[in-house]
């Protein structure tokens, strides 16, 4: 039984873990143009008309008045990816504050559950 209980609580210690390491993004639902994207220096979601979704780390207009896509390639490294503007269906920008808000509050639900699941199966075992 001891070492049922001690596997328990490596399982919950790994699911921790591995919930705190991750991130969460959310972008706005409105729709914004390319320009706004340009001006507001956020991460930006780009759904595209066939379907297809792209992230940027932001965009950003080139002398050539073509709009880029940064995508982070490695830390401090991009990748500028032409955006054909008659492609683009929606453009959001990043929700700094939902993204907090589930980066935290997930978290808290998920280990609230474990616990309270915990004490349950440990009250029901007879401890």
């Amino acid at each position: 039984m001891k070492k049922m209980i001690t596997s328990l609580k490596a399982i919950i210690l790994t699911i921790l873990l591995t919930m705190f390491i991750q991130s969460c993004t959310t972008y706005k639902a409105a729709n914004v143009s390319l320009n706004k994207a340009v001006k507001s220096e956020l991460k930006v979601k780009v759904t595209k008309t066939d379907g297809k979704k792209e992230k940027f780390a932001r965009i950003e207009i080139f002398n050539d008045g073509q709009y880029y896509g940064l995508k982070k390639i490695r830390a401090n490294e991009y990748s500028n990816i032409l955006i054909d503007t008659n492609t683009v269906k929606k453009v959001q920008l990043y929700d700094k504050t939902n993204s907090i808000i589930q980066s935290v509050a997930l978290p808290v639900v998920v280990i609230g559950s474990v616990i309270a699941i915990r004490e349950s199966v440990i009250n029901s075992i007879g401890f």
